[in-house]
């Protein structure tokens, strides 16, 4: 699949701005997934309104590597949530607090999830 890259100008970056980066693999798991991310709280950044964008990246670009890379060279989010359909997003206050966590840790530029069973 050809696919046009671009990396947003450094100056173009959103601080307000956070974009969820889905890789769909299965319909019924991101409709899923869909339903718990419209919970999620959308925290204010620096006392302004903050947008949140949901873009899904499908199989079509051969690599889940590959898809999130596309879709994080596309957007000018300061911040980005890379989640897969199998994830289970139980706390509507995640993203507040990961705000607060990459905030008060200058160091900090990243989380992840490892593996558990339910």
């Amino acid at each position: 699949m050809k696919h046009t890259e671009r990396s947003p100008d450094m100056t173009q970056i959103d601080e307000h701005k956070i974009t969820i980066i889905v890789y769909k693999r299965d319909e019924a798991e991101y409709q899923r997934l869909l339903s718990q991310i419209r919970l999620l709280q959308i925290p204010a950044i620096g006392g302004k309104a903050t947008t949140c964008e949901l873009v899904a990246m499908s199989s079509a670009y051969g690599s889940r590597a590959t898809a999130y890379n596309v879709a994080m060279q596309q957007s000018t989010a300061r911040y980005k949530v890379y989640l897969d359909t199998s994830i289970l997003t139980l706390a509507p206050a995640i993203l507040p607090s990961l705000l607060q966590a990459f905030s008060s840790a200058d160091a900090a530029g990243m989380v992840g999830t490892w593996g558990s069973s339910l």
